[in-house]
């Protein structure tokens, strides 16, 4: 698993984690993060592909 460094992303700007078979997608949304690895605060959204 890789690190993410939160620094990276500015805050608001949605990312998507994906699963290896593709069947479920998660959108992160980063509305804070704390300086210097501090805490952060995320939204999650999870999407999940039947079949």
């Amino acid at each position: 698993m890789a690190g993410l460094s939160f620094d990276d992303h500015a805050d608001e700007r949605p990312f998507c984690v994906r699963r290896p078979d593709g069947r479920e997608i998660v959108i992160v949304r980063l509305v804070h993060a704390g300086a210097e690895g501090g805490p952060v605060t995320v939204v999650l959204s999870c999407c999940t592909r039947e079949g």
